[in-house]
C-alpha cells in the first residue's frame, strides 16, 4: 500500500506516540464525548488545510526502504527475496485508472531495476499473473486474490521460485 495516497502526508512524517499516549488515547475513546469532540476538532483542522496528494510512501522512499530492508538482512546473513505487487488490469490498463492505482506499475518497475542493479532476489508476482495465469478468475478486484485456486497458485509460484533460486533447503 506504499503507492496509495496519503491523507496528509507520508509515512515517514508520522511520528510514533509514546506507550503513555497510546493508552490515554485508547482510555478515551471509550467515551463519547471525547469522540465528538475529536470528530469536531479533526473537521475543521481538515476543512483548514491544503493537502497536496501524494503516495503514503513516494518512490524515492519506497526504493531507500528496499535498501534498508536489503542492508538489514544482509548484516544479519540473510537472503531476501522481493516480489513485485500482483494486479489484475495489464500495466497499461493500470497507468490509465485514475488516481495512485496509475503508478502501481512505476513501483513494480522501480523494484525490478533496484533488484537488477543490486544483484538481488526477485519474484515477478505481477508479470506471472500476468502471463502465465488467468488473473480474471483469481481476483476481486485489481490486486486481491479472490479463491483458494489463487492463493494456491501464489504458493506454487513462491516454492517453484525459491526453489529454483536455490534459497531453499535440499528435502532429505
Amino acid at each position: 500500500n506504499d503507492v496509495t495516497t496519503a491523507l496528509d502526508r507520508p509515512d515517514k512524517a508520522y511520528q510514533a506516540k509514546s506507550a503513555g499516549m497510546v493508552k490515554l488515547l485508547r482510555n478515551l475513546i471509550e467515551y463519547r464525548s471525547y469522540l465528538v469532540i475529536q470528530h469536531y476538532v479533526m473537521s475543521n483542522t481538515l476543512q483548514n488545510q491544503v493537502v497536496e496528494p501524494g503516495a503514503r510512501v513516494p518512490l524515492d522512499d519506497y526504493l531507500d526502504n528496499m535498501q534498508s530492508f536489503a542492508t538489514v538482512a544482509g548484516d544479519n546473513a540473510i537472503k531476501v527475496v522481493f516480489l513485485t505487487r500482483p494486479h489484475w488490469p495489464t500495466p497499461q490498463e493500470m497507468l490509465e485508472k485514475p488516481g495512485w492505482r496509475s503508478q502501481v506499475p512505476a513501483y513494480n518497475e522501480a523494484l525490478r531495476q533496484f533488484t537488477r542493479d543490486n544483484d538481488m532476489y526477485l519474484i515477478d508476482v505481477q508479470r506471472y499473473f500476468q502471463t502465465e495465469v488467468d488473473p480474471d478468475q483469481l481476483f476481486t478486484d485489481e490486486a486481491h486474490f479472490y479463491t483458494e485456486e489463487a492463493m494456491d497458485t501464489m504458493a506454487r509460484l513462491l516454492l517453484r521460485e525459491l526453489d529454483a533460486s536455490g534459497l531453499l533447503p535440499a528435502v532429505q
